[in-house]
């Protein structure tokens, strides 16, 4: 049990009760102080035994656990134990065995919808890495929409050039002239009339 000791300087301590009648030296001013001789034990009186903590956690449902405790989930373990049988902490090896959960199991802890969620974003990635060298490279590409280009230009051209063959023929005619000629037939010219 420490002894309480105070220096001169005003310095308080605790020392341990093997250094009871001996001189050690103040930490702070470094002067030689005499440890008085331990107090004998005197045992507590009845009424002050139950003024400890230790009521006051049991009172509260927090009893001080006694042998093993699982490091992972704080239950009491059985002693010389090494797995624990609530969560499956291996004491040794400090890793969680997990044994087979039923579907229920895993839907009533809400799981199955964030397992497949999980297990389909890693399937995404996996695909990602498959697809990246797949496909045609940007040259051939580059190529094919050059080709679609000329073939396009090409027909606007041709398309013009034949409708302007048709507007250089009836450029020197009347716009009316044609559709008269056709419909209405000119009388013969009599000069004697």
């Amino acid at each position: 049990m420490p002894i309480a000791v105070a220096c001169p300087c005003g310095k308080k301590m605790q020392v341990k009760s093997e250094l009871a009648g001996k001189r050690v030296r103040c930490p702070a001013c470094k002067e030689p102080i005499r440890i008085p001789d331990a107090a004998p034990a005197v045992a507590p009186p009845a009424a002050a035994m139950g003024n400890d903590l230790s009521d006051l956690f049991e009172e509260e449902g927090m009893a001080q656990r006694q042998g093993a405790t699982c490091p992972n989930c704080t239950k009491d373990m059985k002693p010389g134990a090494i797995l624990c049988l609530n969560c499956g902490f291996n004491t040794q090896t400090g890793e969680s065995v997990k044994g087979y959960q039923t579907e229920a199991e895993r839907t009533l802890l809400g799981h199955t919808l964030l397992d497949k969620a999980h297990s389909d974003m890693e399937n995404e990635v996996v695909m990602q890495k498959k697809l990246q060298g797949v496909g045609m490279p940007w040259w051939m590409l580059l190529i094919i929409l050059m080709i679609v280009t000329g073939v396009a230009i090409s027909l606007v051209i041709g398309v013009s050039a034949l409708t302007s063959e048709d507007k250089e023929s009836s450029l020197y005619r009347p716009s009316g002239f044609t559709t008269l000629a056709t419909t209405v037939q000119p009388e013969p010219f009599d000069p004697a009339a």
